[in-house]
């Protein structure tokens, strides 16, 4: 709106101006130079070198009389094919205007309303030309321009792939690089300098201003130099300068036919022929001005599993940060991510208690960078809070559906599990020291893709991974130690998977399994067991059995087992 104002303002501006001088004109023109000819059409060939706004272009221009009073008035319109040499983009401008001579002779006043049209070979754009003009001893002139439809194209854009944190939201750079059409307008005063041939050389001084959408508003000042040495040849030279485009120069050379037929122009030292300028071109910018700005923002990183930005809450990584998870009521908030730091400030754990996930929540540590998939690819959240250490969990951990546990030293209260779920879909439990007395530190059932790597799990009195009923389970990777201070049980093996179907079992270390280090009961579909260490297994009283890795009531078709020692 802002743009708009100026631009109205600025018109009116200029056609009071136009009024005063066509008012402050005085004196009569003696009939002999008053031009009694027709003007006849004509076709122009023009180039003109690369401006502000515009590259080097070429075009093909006509000017057809479609209504003219003799001596008194001019209808006509102006056509123009422009073809940019550097990539052959085309573009036209289509005009209708209007001249008529005053009623003392002296002056020309006229308008025009123009379509144009510009392909700037990565969009196109389209405007509103609309201008008054005032031909005399003083010419005086306005043009608008006003973009049609869409200003601004984006041309491409690049995410950035590192994370900040930001109001519960990850932040991510965005450069976007737009093409935009500017609205504008120009004004310009000028009148003849010295005799040049069958005219005058022209000169001409004014101001012009610009804005688009993503770029600022800008003011500049032109001053251009205009000659007709010739009938059939006109000359143009243009030099601006603003704080967008700076100073900018460029040159015009048109050669016309059949020229301005049946208007022959007299010898300057003679005066000047106003009715013969009322076949003159229109003075104005025919290729619509463009230019391209960079913009540089933030947007939220999207997660691809909800399409909604990602909501991500802190604990313990300083200021602005809750001091515990229980603290974050996770029942009530739309949480997709929970950071946990080691910056503890007020003496407790992360975590206390019993602690249930709601569906979908990734419960990272923050003292490693993190990876997250987003929209735009996989993104970094650095370490918030780098260190060696994990943050400590002095609770149980309920899964639900689709949850993430990374990074942590989980440390429950005596007889009770580290981590437990049932009717869990694709958990995921990564890079964890989990201790247990009494209890396991995994128990998961009736789960669907379970993986479970890289975990360091040590339990007394206990065992460490139980997985019942397990759809596709991945157990990777992981150091179990089982540890016994009253008589052995038959459950207390490092890994148990009962009832499964399709597990893989690879490259674990289990010391001091009772009975058994890694125990497969009722294996359903494809099972893989591969690369795991399995020592220190002790003999359980209730069976007198002892294994390393015990297998029973096999259904599974077929089972591979190698490089077990």
């Amino acid at each position: 709106m802002r743009s708009w104002g100026k631009l109205l303002g600025s018109s009116l501006v200029g056609l009071g101006i136009i009024l005063g001088l066509h008012n402050a004109a005085v004196g009569q023109s003696s009939p002999e130079e008053i031009l009694s000819s027709r003007i006849q059409p004509r076709g122009t060939i023009r180039f003109n070198s690369e401006g502000a706004g515009f590259s080097h272009y070429l075009s093909a221009e006509t000017f057809i009389p479609f209504f003219q009073q003799q001596s008194a008035g001019i209808g006509f319109f102006e056509g123009k094919l422009l073809m940019a040499t550097p990539n052959t983009a085309l573009g036209y401008n289509l005009t209708l205007g209007y001249r008529a001579l005053t009623g003392n002779q002296r002056f020309a006043l006229g308008g025009y309303l123009s379509y144009d049209f510009r392909n700037t070979g990565d969009a196109g754009f389209n405007q509103l030309g609309l201008g008054l003009e005032l031909l005399g001893d003083v010419d005086v002139r306005i043009n608008g321009y006003i973009p049609l439809g869409t200003r601004q194209v984006l041309l491409n854009q690049a995410v950035g792939s590192i994370g900040t944190i930001q109001n519960n939201q990850i932040l991510l750079d965005r450069n976007r690089l737009f093409q935009e059409a500017l609205t504008g307008f120009d004004f310009e005063v000028g009148t003849r300098l010295v005799p040049l041939g069958k005219d005058y050389l022209r000169g001409y001084a004014g101001l012009y201003y610009y804005s688009g959408e993503s770029i600022a508003d800008f003011v500049g000042v032109r001053a251009r130099l205009a000659a007709r040495p010739i009938e059939y040849l006109s000359l143009s030279a243009t030099v601006q300068s603003d704080d967008r485009f700076g100073t900018k120069a460029w040159f015009g050379i048109g050669v016309s036919f059949p020229s301005v037929a049946g208007s022959r122009r007299r010898a300057p030292e003679r005066g000047q022929n106003v009715a013969a300028r009322l076949g003159e071109s229109l003075e104005r910018l025919n290729f619509i001005t463009v230019d391209n700005e960079l913009v540089r923002d933030r947007v939220p990183a999207v997660n691809p599993a909800t399409g909604q930005p990602y909501r991500v809450f802190t604990v313990d990584t300083g200021a602005g940060s809750a001091a515990r998870i229980n603290d974050l009521l996770l029942a009530q908030n739309d949480i997709d991510i929970i950071l946990v730091g080691v910056a503890d400030t007020d003496g407790n754990t992360g975590g206390q208690g019993t602690i249930n996930l709601p569906d979908g929540v990734q419960l990272l540590s923050t003292t490693v960078d993190r990876q997250l998939p987003t929209t735009v690819g996989t993104i970094t959240i650095p370490a918030l809070t780098p260190s060696n250490q994990r943050p400590t969990i002095a609770g149980t951990i309920i899964l639900a559906r689709n949850n993430t546990i990374d990074g942590f030293n989980i440390t429950p209260l005596l007889s009770q599990p580290a981590i437990t779920g049932d009717n869990v879909n694709l958990p995921r439990i990564l890079n964890n020291q989990i201790t247990t007395i009494n209890a396991a530190g995994i128990s998961i059932t009736n789960s669907t893709g379970v993986q479970i790597t890289n975990n360091q799990i040590t339990s007394t009195n206990g065992s460490g991974i139980i997985l019942v009923s397990a759809e596709s389970p991945v157990v990777r990777n992981n150091s179990v130690t089982i540890t016994s201070t009253t008589n052995p049980a038959f459950n207390r093996r490092g890994i148990s998977i009962t009832e499964s179907t399709n597990a893989t079992v690879e490259n674990n270390t289990v010391d001091g399994g009772i009975g058994e280090g890694i125990g497969l009961d009722n294996a359903l579909g494809n099972v893989t067991i591969r690369g795991n260490t399995v020592r220190n297994v002790g003999q359980t009283t209730d069976t007198n059995l002892e294994a390393s890795i015990f297998i029973r009531n096999n259904q599974a078709m077929p089972i591979s087992l190698s490089k077990t020692t």
